[in-house]
């Protein structure tokens, strides 16, 4: 018995399912960071491009650091 097509038939399934989620969880993303757009614009609440920079300098080069203030 020759199982080389179930298992082409098997692993494809597998592709389209995992191509799939990954777009489902990028819509899903997208639409999260929509929100948080609309949202940041309407409260005018934000935080500064410096403090957040320094922190990601600082979380990169592993220091201990706080989340920048609003």
């Amino acid at each position: 018995m020759n199982t080389a097509p179930l298992n082409f038939q098997n692993e494809l399934k597998e592709q389209v399912t995992k191509v799939t989620n990954t777009a489902e969880q990028h819509r899903v993303f997208i639409a999260e960071a929509n929100a948080a757009r609309k949202q940041v614009i309407k409260s005018g609440t934000g935080y500064k491009a410096k403090d957040v920079h320094k922190y990601l300098r600082d979380r990169i080069a592993d220091k201990k650091t706080s989340s920048p203030k609003l």
